[in-house]
């Protein structure tokens, strides 16, 4: 509810907004994401205007934060836990650099397509909101196959950012790819 009000709102201040990536990966197949990512169209500027409760998490990407946290205690051990998940809005990238598996550099982008093609692979290069769903690579298809591939050259990928190789083994390992 709380993601749908996120979209609701950037889009009733004019933007483009999509949940995208693992997330909607993780909701395809019947998993409650933790963490939820909206992409759009707005810049920094335009996400603090149009989500002003929002923390900035990173001024170099564009990136601000909502986090919907709260404490709960548990009844059989009255230990104290937080539950709950986070919303990250980030602007459209294109040509995004990684090094180690972070992000290094990367140019802003009006354009959700341009946005995907920077994802390292198929299966988290979808994007959707409550009209239009963006699957350029096939994303559902390879989560309904169990297949990991890759957006784009993989041998020119994986040379980039070798760490991207143990992370399709984690996500093989994770949910049986």
């Amino acid at each position: 509810r709380e993601v749908g009000k996120v979209l609701t709102r950037m889009q009733d201040n004019g933007f483009e907004a999509y949940v995208a990536g693992e997330c909607v990966r993780d909701s395809i197949l019947g998993r409650k994401p933790f963490g939820w990512d909206v992409v759009t169209n707005a810049n920094l500027d335009q996400l603090k205007a149009a989500l002003p409760e929002a923390e900035v998490f990173s001024s170099k990407y564009g990136v601000v934060r909502l986090e919907y946290i709260h404490e709960v205690t548990d009844k059989e051990t009255g230990e104290s836990l937080e539950t709950g998940f986070i919303v990250d809005v980030a602007s459209y990238r294109k040509n995004a650099q990684y090094k180690n598996g972070k992000l290094t550099g990367a140019e802003a982008t009006q354009n959700i397509e341009a946005d995907l093609a920077c994802r390292e692979f198929t299966i988290d290069a979808i994007a959707e909101n409550n009209t239009k769903l963006c699957d350029p690579y096939e994303g559902r298809e390879d989560i309904r196959k169990r297949l990991i591939r890759t957006v784009g050259d993989a041998d020119s990928m994986f040379k980039d950012d070798p760490i991207r190789m143990m992370k399709a083994v984690r996500i093989a390992a994770e949910l049986g790819f």
